[in-house]
C-alpha cells in the first residue's frame, strides 16, 4: 500500500514536518506501507498565515489592539 503524508505546517522544517517523516519510515519499517510519501505545505505560497503577526505588523496591531 502507498502512503502520501501531509504536514500542514507552512514553516520550515517544522516538528510537523519532522514527525511526517519519522511516521513514513515508521510505516516502512513495520511493513505497513510498501511505499510512502511525505507532502509538505512548508515553501508553498499559500496565504495560510502571516509572519507579521508576530513581527509587531501595523496592520496586524490595527486588528489586535481592540481585543486587548
Amino acid at each position: 500500500m502507498k502512503i502520501m503524508l501531509i504536514s500542514g505546517s507552512h514553516r520550515m522544517n517544522s516538528q510537523s514536518e519532522k514527525v511526517a517523516h519519522y511516521m513514513a519510515q515508521s510505516l516502512l519499517d513495520n511493513g505497513q506501507a510498501t511505499a510512502t510519501e511525505v507532502f509538505s505545505l512548508a515553501g508553498n505560497p499559500l496565504p495560510l498565515w502571516d509572519e507579521g503577526i508576530w513581527n509587531g505588523d501595523a496592520a496586524w496591531q490595527a486588528l489586535l489592539n481592540p481585543l486587548s
